[in-house]
């Protein structure tokens, strides 16, 4: 039985437990999601602290010069040469929708729990 909580990304597996670990299944979704969407708008950052939403914000306003919703989606269908992803994952990087669910959706990552197997 396979003990603990994991991510599978492609061919990676990327332990995500947040009882033992310090990135639980939420935080490294929300953190890829952002990271998606600030690469698509010309961003070249880290992305270990995208879970925070004021570093997400103040990271859309250094790089786009705005932080809404509306303002980034519109810049999005504007400026991106392949938006249409980063389109798709928008409200889950503004919580608005599960950040989990949307890479499992979106990007076919699997979760894992103790055993478990979520697509």
């Amino acid at each position: 039985m396979i003990r603990g909580e994991y991510w599978i990304v492609d061919s990676d597996v990327w332990y995500a437990d947040g009882t033992y670990g310090d990135t639980d299944h939420r935080t490294y979704a929300l953190q890829y999601i952002r990271y998606v969407i600030l690469m698509e708008l010309g961003w070249n950052g880290e992305s270990d602290s995208l879970c925070d939403g004021s570093v997400f914000r103040d990271e859309l306003i250094k790089t786009i010069g705005c932080y809404s919703m509306p303002d980034v989606l519109e810049r999005l269908q504007a400026d991106c040469a392949h938006p249409e992803q980063a389109i798709r994952l928008l409200s889950a990087a503004f919580e608005y929708s599960e950040p989990r669910e949307a890479v499992m959706r979106e990007l076919g990552w699997k979760w894992v729990k103790n055993g478990w197997v979520g697509t």
